[in-house]
């Protein structure tokens, strides 16, 4: 069961708040260790999985930086998988990043299938977050790297300052942000202790975090298969 039910429709105008002021600063938190490490990273021809995919800004960042990529996106919201697939289209990328609607708890796809996956929100959004990420892990193929970022419940208001004022918002819709995703969004996920007893679980090597991202109000954790 989701914390935030995208399997149902969410009127529009509430993405295209979303995709014009808070999605560059959710990218943004994961340049260092999303769209620089790990990308930097992978052989040419890669193949990555993004679950929970959301709008699929981060897929589209990502084979616009590295073109011989090819990404796919799977999310449970049809809204989410038809906006993914319209921004794909908008910027050219449509045969490189590729979305698809699924449960990120029970994969279609084989074991061992992709070079890389990643999973940028949904921890807070299913209540069997141990499957979510034996499933990421299950596709993975050997040498491959996981990672995991997440809104950090233990974050602190600085944190969420820093994050929402990166944000082109006007100064009303930052104070409106900061008092929601304190006492709302964050409530709803997990902390760094919730997280290093899931990452316990799998069996990765070479682990960095669960960490904060600092000036971030979010966790990253990465490993290899």
């Amino acid at each position: 069961m989701s914390v935030f039910d995208w399997s149902t429709p969410v009127p529009n105008a509430f993405w295209e708040v979303y995709d014009r002021w808070v999605s560059p600063a959710v990218v943004a938190a994961l340049q260092e260790d999303l769209h620089d490490s790990l990308i930097g990273r992978l052989p040419r021809g890669a193949r990555l999985l993004d679950v929970g995919c959301g709008g699929g800004q981060h897929a589209v960042r990502i084979v616009q930086q590295r073109p011989d990529l090819r990404v796919v996106g799977i999310d449970i919201s049809s809204t989410m998988v038809k906006r993914a697939r319209a921004l794909a289209e908008r910027t050219n990328v449509a045969d490189k990043a590729t979305f698809e609607r699924g449960d990120a708890t029970n994969l279609p796809f084989p074991t061992d299938s992709f070079d890389a996956v990643y999973c940028a929100g949904p921890l807070k959004q299913v209540s069997d977050k141990t499957g979510l990420l034996a499933e990421c892990h299950r596709v993975l193929r050997p040498g491959g790297r996981l990672l995991a970022m997440d809104v950090n419940r233990g974050c602190s208001y600085e944190d969420v300052s820093a994050f929402v004022n990166r944000t082109p918002l006007p100064e009303l819709g930052r104070l409106l942000l900061k008092l929601y995703f304190s006492t709302y969004v964050s409530r709803q996920s997990i902390d760094l202790d919730d997280a290093r007893a899931l990452w316990s679980k799998l069996p990765l090597r070479d682990c960095d975090g669960p960490r904060r991202i600092p000036g971030h109000p979010a966790f990253v954790m990465a490993g290899t298969k």
